[in-house]
Formats: structure tokens, C-alpha cells, sequence
């Protein structure tokens, strides 16, 4: 297993990292109220805003950004009141729900129902980073290992780590 060395000398591996970035999110305090939503901050508050966000011609992986920022900052259920609207593909749709269930169990808000909708779950394993080895084998087969179970559920190869946003 792969380490790296921290700044004190001691070396650590991606899970040991992982772990403390996700205790470093937990400890933050939060902030009062209710986030503004893109109306206000250009940062989406929903799923709803990140596509309205993406229609206005933000690239979708700063959108994306945007959001998980917001979330992070607040961590409340209303970031998945709404479900991926159909103007997503369904592959980024099921991202998005293994998204929203892997948050929600993450940070003890209540799963919302959606996640569980036929249309959330893909037909076929999906491995968003495909198009960087195409077709290679193993590629797949450590992502796969790596991916966490409640994006598996919905055939999405994602692994938990990328959610992470200090």
C-alpha cells in the first residue's frame, strides 16, 4: 500500500488521510441559517441549482465543486430535497445519488427517497474515468475495489475520497 510522509516525517496512507480529512469536515462548526443557493453565492444548494447552475454555462466539474463546497459548509438535507433532474445524463444521475446517500449516511441526515428510484441505478457498471484507460482490465478492477459500496449499489465505479473538500 502506497504512503505518503506528512510534514512531522510520519508516513500515512490514503484511508489514515482520508480519515482525518473527513474528521476535519465533521469538526467544523456550523453556520447559522440556511444556505443562499446560487441566487446569491454562484454556489448551488440543491440539485436543482447545480443544473440551472450548468444550463448558465458553468463547466460541470466547477458546479460540482461549487456544490460539494456549499454542502460541506452546512451539511444539511436540503442539498438533496430534489432529485437529478432528467437534464443530467443517467449516469451522472446515479452519481449524484450515490452522492447524495454516501453524504447523507456520512454526516446522519435522512437518505431521501429518491436514491432508491429505478432511474437511479444504471443497468451497467459505470466507471466515470474510463476514458483515461479505456481498456484496461485491471484499471477497472482496482477501481472497483476501491469504489464504495453505496455508489456500486447504483453501478457507479466512485470512490468515497472524491467527495472530500476541505
Amino acid at each position: 500500500m502506497r504512503q505518503w510522509q506528512t510534514k512531522t516525517g510520519r508516513l500515512m496512507n490514503r484511508q489514515q488521510l482520508d480519515k482525518i480529512a473527513w474528521e476535519t469536515i465533521h469538526a467544523r462548526p456550523l453556520p447559522k441559517g440556511k444556505p443562499r443557493g446560487v441566487a446569491y453565492v454562484n454556489r448551488p444548494a440543491n440539485y436543482k441549482e447545480l443544473a440551472d447552475l450548468i444550463a448558465m454555462g458553468v463547466e460541470s466539474e466547477i458546479a460540482w465543486s461549487e456544490f460539494l463546497h456549499e454542502f460541506v459548509l452546512y451539511r444539511q438535507v436540503g442539498f438533496f430535497a430534489y432529485p437529478p433532474p432528467d437534464s443530467f445524463s443517467p449516469e451522472y444521475g446515479a452519481l449524484l445519488a450515490g452522492a447524495a446517500e454516501f453524504l447523507c449516511q456520512e454526516f446522519d441526515l435522512p437518505v431521501p427517497i429518491w436514491v432508491h428510484y429505478p432511474q437511479f441505478t444504471l443497468d451497467e457498471l459505470w466507471e466515470p474515468e474510463e476514458w483515461m484507460f479505456p481498456e484496461d482490465a485491471e484499471f477497472r478492477k482496482r477501481r472497483i475495489q476501491k469504489a464504495h459500496p453505496l455508489f456500486l449499489k447504483h453501478n457507479v465505479i466512485f470512490e468515497s475520497r472524491n467527495l472530500i473538500t476541505l
